[in-house]
């Protein structure tokens, strides 16, 4: 009981502002940045676009499917550890959401760093095939 206890007190603010219960604008923010960064990996390697995300093994796949993109781990991990997940199953009746799902400052932060170096790499990679210099015979 003291655990249930601990948990309500604990999660009552974010659930009150809807993070665990439904589907929020930052859930939103966080699913555009994974979306966006996967979309540039896709383009980036002639792979289509964007198809889905993967959270069991923490990966972007494309609609060309033959190379996948990892995403910060951080993100495909539950937001309580092992220990805490009887206590929050059975107040909520669900396991505790990824970190995406979550997506607090510090995801948002992880992903649109990730979604950044994705951009670096593009445009890295147009400068060096634009360049005359660096031209495929």
């Amino acid at each position: 009981m003291l655990i249930i206890t601990f948990f309500m007190l604990l999660l009552a603010p974010t659930i009150q502002n809807g993070v665990i219960t439904g589907n929020t604008v930052e859930q939103r923010e966080c699913m555009d940045l994974i979306k966006r960064g996967g979309d540039i990996a896709c383009k980036l390697t002639g792979q289509g676009n964007y198809r889905t995300m993967s959270v069991s093994n923490c990966w972007v796949s494309c609609t060309t499917k033959f190379a996948y993109f990892s995403l910060p781990h951080r993100e495909c991990e539950r937001i309580f550890g092992v220990e805490s997940w009887a206590g929050f199953q059975e107040v909520f009746k669900t396991l505790p959401p990824y970190g995406y799902e979550n997506c607090d400052d510090e995801d948002k932060e992880t992903l649109t760093n990730w979604v950044h170096r994705w951009t670096e790499l593009r445009d890295k990679s147009k400068d060096y095939s634009c360049s005359k210099d660096n031209k495929v015979d």
